[in-house]
């Protein structure tokens, strides 16, 4: 019963979030253990039964790309994963790409929590003109100035 539920809970997470950027969905898998023999009423030691185990995995497979229009948007194809620092100062890591630019410059994702580059958080200058370009290699330009890399 407890393998059964978990797999219905697995499903409707996987419906529930399917839309969602980034979501990755939830493997499932059964298999059956040997859990001994009958009850006494049927001493027959032939006779065994099984119960079934279940185990669930993180599916890593891309899902389809797609253009947004939005420059601050980006995608990882392959293996990977965006840095962003947590509120309590750790790191946190995402596939979803759907960045923006807050109020105060940093490069921050839809939750708002600041996407890391490779020396900490992306700073975009509010104050200077220039669009912001992500290069295939993952770094960030304001103009002709390099903000940071992915």
């Amino acid at each position: 019963m407890n393998a059964n539920a978990q797999w219905q809970e697995a499903i409707s997470e996987n419906l529930a979030a399917a839309s969602i950027p980034g979501f990755k969905k939830q493997d499932l898998s059964f298999e059956a253990v040997q859990a001994g023999m009958m009850s006494s009423a049927n001493p027959d030691p032939r006779v065994q039964f099984a119960m079934p185990r279940f185990s669930a995995s993180t599916n890593f497979t891309p899902g389809a790309l797609r253009p947004t229009g939005v420059s601050t948007d980006v995608a990882i194809e392959g293996k990977g994963f965006f840095s962003v620092q947590m509120p309590d100062g750790g790191t946190g890591y995402t596939r979803d790409g759907e960045f923006h630019v807050n109020a105060s410059g940093q490069l921050t994702t839809k939750q708002g929590f600041p996407v890391l580059g490779d020396s900490g958080p992306i700073q975009i200058d509010p104050n200077i003109g220039g669009s912001i370009t992500i290069s295939n290699s993952g770094e960030i330009s304001q103009g002709a100035v390099i903000r940071g890399k992915l």
